[in-house]
């Protein structure tokens, strides 16, 4: 059986996005899709004096109209990848694995990087790497042509087709909008993908789940690897219920 996942780029990203990683034979960076700058794409959630933060890259005005791989930082600001490191430094210098955190920004934050999908994947390979995660990662212009037209259900499926997946993971926006039906037709079965949350949140002041780079300083690569075996959902609860739903 194949799993098979995809999601746009992530700056930053969340514990949840790095799960649908681990779930997955093959994930597709989707450096082709729209960008949307009401999403968390550039952008996400730290915590300052217990509140939520948003730290986010400075991206060129008419990013709203622009594909991922057309979106970059805005040449009037140049120095914001080095303004947010400082910031993260500075916010959890006195955090218990500041070290980790210090290793994943060295391995990341590079003053001559400008693109967004350049960023992010940076720091979605590092992080993959790091929880030793097998996961086949591949960009999504290499299956599809970046004047492709379709609905997102449409688009999604491709990427199931494209990759020979038997199992294709959604997250839970997907339920608003995905057309379960032609998946359904092509044999492909779609998992919404449950994250629980819960067992990182005690490590926080704030409701709104936070960026990965949150929990490496409070509790270390080590634990969290430990934590997001432990706590979640895998791909054998996935199988059972796959077979469960073919009763």
């Amino acid at each position: 059986m194949k799993f098979v996942s995809a999601h746009q780029p992530a700056f930053l990203p969340w514990l949840g996005l790095i799960h649908k990683v681990m779930l997955s034979d093959i994930f597709i960076f989707m450096d082709i899709a729209k960008f949307r700058k009401r999403a968390f794409m550039h952008r996400n959630y730290i915590e300052i004096n217990q509140k939520e933060n948003v730290l986010g890259l400075n991206v060129n005005d008419k990013a709203d109209y622009l594909n991922c791989d057309e979106v970059k930082i805005s040449a009037f600001h140049s120095d914001c990848l080095n303004k947010i490191k400082n910031k993260i430094e500075t916010t959890y210098k006195n955090t218990e694995y500041f070290e980790d955190l210090i290793e994943f920004l060295s391995n990341t934050f590079e003053d001559n990087q400008m693109d967004l999908n350049s960023i992010c994947l940076k720091q979605l390979l590092f992080l993959k790497d790091k929880f030793e995660i097998k996961t086949q990662i591949i960009k999504e212009s290499k299956i599809l042509s970046n004047n492709f037209k379709s609905t997102p259900t449409e688009r999604l499926l491709q990427h199931a087709i494209q990759t020979k997946a038997n199992i294709y993971i959604t997250g839970t926006n997907s339920v608003n909008y995905l057309e379960k039906k032609l998946f359904d037709e092509h044999k492909i079965f779609n998992y919404v993908q449950e994250f629980n949350y819960l067992p990182f949140s005690k490590y926080q002041f704030t409701n709104h789940p936070l960026s990965t780079i949150h929990q490496i300083s409070k509790i270390g690569f080590k634990k969290i690897k430990k934590m997001m075996v432990e706590t979640q959902i895998n791909k054998q609860n996935i199988l059972e219920i796959y077979d469960r739903s073919r009763i």
